[in-house]
């Protein structure tokens, strides 16, 4: 076992006999042995270690810079997603907090505290224990439509109308359903990645994806959230207040769109200035402008 192993497992020791201070104190001697010996993996490793640390002494804002410096190393750290969603968890944000531990759990199974921590958030949403939208589903069996025009082309051809639209109806339902799955499914893929990069204050990054999610669910209340937040950050409080009242409408149970819409409304009040027009409207990457009633 080398010194690095060795450190490490010394400040992971001490944080599992919750002497938290001291593994601190020892995560801050593997930094120095490790700016000469770099690694990503022991970077990685020492960070989702500190960030922990810091959540079991309640400093959450010193956790998640952690947690996302680990992240800016391999986006796929399972740890790190890990703790970003316990974070989410503590503030309420169990939503948020779902797609996060789903993606930790797919990236890595054996991660017990992702595994439990969704287990834990599903509880609270009332859905089934083991219950991961990201993962695969069956696949999607989509009619031939080019036998299914052609039959019921056939038909219509010899008077046959009732045949034809019964041939017809047979797979519409079939094709709706699935492309409603398909479409939920992957609005909640964009706004995992987009909350990702939010994370990653990749601003452009996460505008991107929020306004993808958006395209193809207008009523995604985690998508006009997360361009709330970024129209927030970038002072733009006129917009944050827009989308974060859109937000409260599509869900009423996002308690991050109300901190939110609260924290805007108080900035606004500050300017002397809390007065939208009666139809805002966004206008999105693709071009499309959406107007809010």
């Amino acid at each position: 076992m080398d010194n690095l192993e060795i450190i490490f497992s010394s400040a992971y020791e001490m944080f599992l006999q919750k002497r938290y201070i001291e593994s601190l104190e020892k995560l801050e001697e593997f930094d120095n042995y490790l700016s000469q010996n770099y690694s990503d993996d022991w970077k990685i490793s020492s960070e989702n270690l500190r960030g922990f640390v810091y959540l079991a002494l309640d400093n959450i804002d010193q956790a998640r810079i952690c947690f996302e410096k680990s992240l800016n190393i391999d986006q796929n750290s399972s740890q790190a997603c890990a703790g970003l969603a316990e974070i989410f968890l503590i503030k309420n944000q169990d939503k948020e907090a779902k797609t996060m531990f789903e993606y930790a759990a797919i990236t890595n199974p054996e991660n017990q505290f992702a595994v439990k921590g969704l287990t834990k958030v599903n509880e609270l949403l009332n859905l089934p224990s083991d219950h991961n939208s990201l993962i695969s589903k069956e696949e999607v069996k989509l009619p031939d439509f080019r036998n299914v025009i052609f039959e019921s082309g056939e038909l219509f051809s010899n008077g046959q109308y009732e045949q034809a639209i019964d041939g017809i109806s047979s797979v519409e339902k079939k094709v709706l359903n699935d492309l409603v799955d398909l479409r939920n499914l992957l609005t909640e893929m964009l706004n995992m990645k987009a909350t990702a990069y939010l994370n990653l204050n990749q601003l452009e990054e996460a505008k991107e994806s929020f306004e993808r999610a958006l395209n193809i669910s207008p009523d995604s209340s985690i998508a006009c959230w997360g361009l709330a937040e970024i129209f927030y950050r970038t002072k733009m409080y006129e917009e944050a207040k827009t989308m974060f009242e859109w937000a409260v409408k599509n869900d009423n149970t996002n308690l991050a769109a109300e901190e939110g819409l609260a924290k805007t409304n108080s900035v606004l009040e500050s300017f002397g200035n809390n007065d939208i027009c009666d139809k805002p409207t966004l206008k999105l990457a693709s071009g499309k402008t959406i107007i809010i009633d």
